[in-house]
């Protein structure tokens, strides 16, 4: 009877534990899922500004968080902030050259420097 009860207490917590375990890493994921939602919103708000098509809209959607994910990963490097920023905003202007036209190109380099000087005050 002993054991039985010994056998019970254990697989309860056991069980608790790894229910915690879980519930941990979904408020994680939660946490990464908002904020990828939060750089997904701010590229299609920029997309709709400079007036791109389906195609031009999925390839800045994906630049852009690449980028702001790069910048935020490198945080950690031993590069100045300055030449990481300047790393990531390099390639990034290389691939909108890329997707976008010459006249998007031009207000997307308006909107992209409004958005550095806020992001700077």
């Amino acid at each position: 009877m002993r054991r039985l009860f010994t056998l019970c207490i254990f697989s309860m917590a056991l069980l608790l534990g790894t229910s915690n375990s879980f519930s941990q890493d979904k408020r994680t994921n939660a946490a990464a899922d908002a904020e990828l939602a939060n750089l997904v919103k701010e590229a299609k708000t920029m997309a709709a500004e400079i007036g791109l098509n389906e195609d031009q809209l999925n390839a800045f959607t994906r630049a852009y968080v690449a980028r702001e994910q790069s910048i935020k990963t490198q945080q950690n490097s031993s590069l100045p902030q300055t030449e990481k920023r300047n790393m990531s905003d390099k390639k990034f202007i290389a691939q909108m050259r890329e997707t976008l036209s010459g006249e998007q190109l031009e207000k997307f380099k308006a909107i992209y420097k409004k958005k550095m000087q806020r992001h700077k005050s």
